[in-house]
């Protein structure tokens, strides 16, 4: 069980560094703050898929909120540190 577990958390913070070049690269765009969130949600899930990051059978139906949650937190703490311009949209 820890074992599974643990292969969770280290394939969820492997995809920490991609959230965060992802939403840079888009950033840019002139979009809603949502459709640039899908865009870097959809970029993590082709990674997942192409490293074979598979979660548990039961947490499968999480995958996309789970993913949600690493950009919203990963841009957070990139604006909050200063690597992000406000965005009155946030």
């Amino acid at each position: 069980m820890l074992k599974g577990v643990l292969g969770i958390l280290e394939a969820v913070m492997a995809l920490f560094p991609f959230a965060l070049t992802y939403a840079a690269l888009f950033q840019e765009e002139d979009k809603p703050n949502e459709e640039k969130r899908k865009k870097v949600v959809d970029k993590l899930m082709e990674h997942m898929e192409e490293w074979d990051l598979d979660l548990p059978d039961w947490m499968e139906r999480f995958k996309e909120p789970l993913l949600g949650l690493i950009v919203d937190v990963t841009v957070k703490v990139a604006k909050d540190r200063g690597f992000f311009a406000d965005s009155s949209e946030s």
